[in-house]
């Protein structure tokens, strides 16, 4: 197996926007796109501005997935699987402050949220060019998540956590599912837990917020149009 790393900031525009220059130059294809990157509820701002949840969890795979879109249409059949979480469920999107960083467990709830109707709009975007997309709660996972709380905070949670949580190889199960199984291609713009789509809320639904959101996110990413020109003047 050949394995490349790269490597990119993606609570900056233009680190996402470099990767993906030098990616589309070195690689051919691009089959399997998995939107994994993300940052807890934490008070604190991207390089551009953003709410580091907000930013660093929907703005920014929302820009370099419109940045890579044309290589996957290319590479298609293909997949997008971008991470969520179920705490989606407890908050709904505020278009009059997309940017809200008050009390950063809403913001961390709103960004995932983001991520499940980034899904569905991709998906709709898509379906006539063969490109897949779905979400996926992979579970509440052991991690180093905990490392910029108090040493008091991260011993309580750690043994929260490890009564209650699951491992990252446990978490991969339904991420790997998603990018492999012939059974996602029927709930393309699904949310899949468990190995498994799985009914979403009355808030996380709305064909209409998908839209708004979508367009919301270009202008402030600095994309023109849906699949990824940028303005001009962007950052």
């Amino acid at each position: 197996m050949n394995v490349r790393f790269w490597s990119l900031n993606m609570a900056n525009l233009q680190s996402i926007r470099n990767f993906c220059k030098e990616f589309l130059k070195n690689e051919s294809r691009l089959d399997i796109l998995i939107n994994s990157d993300g940052v807890p509820a934490v008070l604190d701002w991207t390089d551009n501005g953003f709410s580091m949840c907000f930013g660093v969890n929907h703005l920014g795979p929302f820009l370099l997935t419109n940045l890579l879109i044309d290589r996957l249409k290319s590479c298609s059949p293909s997949r997008i699987v971008t991470i969520t979480s179920n705490v989606h469920k407890y908050q709904k999107l505020d278009f009059s402050d997309l940017n809200y960083n008050i009390v950063p467990l809403f913001t961390y709830c709103r960004s995932k949220l983001a991520n499940v109707y980034f899904t569905q709009e991709m998906a709709r975007q898509m379906e006539r060019h063969g490109v897949t997309a779905c979400a996926v709660h992979p579970g509440y996972v052991v991690g180093d998540w905990t490392s910029q709380f108090s040493f008091l905070f991260r011993i309580v949670m750690y043994v929260f956590t490890s009564l209650f949580f699951i491992s990252c190889q446990a978490a991969a199960q339904t991420v790997i599912y998603c990018a492999i199984s012939d059974d996602v291609l029927q709930h393309n713009g699904g949310y899949f837990s468990d190995s498994k789509p799985c009914k979403l809320r009355p808030n996380a639904q709305d064909a209409g917020i998908a839209k708004k959101l979508w367009e919301a996110s270009e202008a402030m990413v600095g994309l023109t149009s849906a699949m990824g020109h940028p303005a001009s003047g962007t950052r």
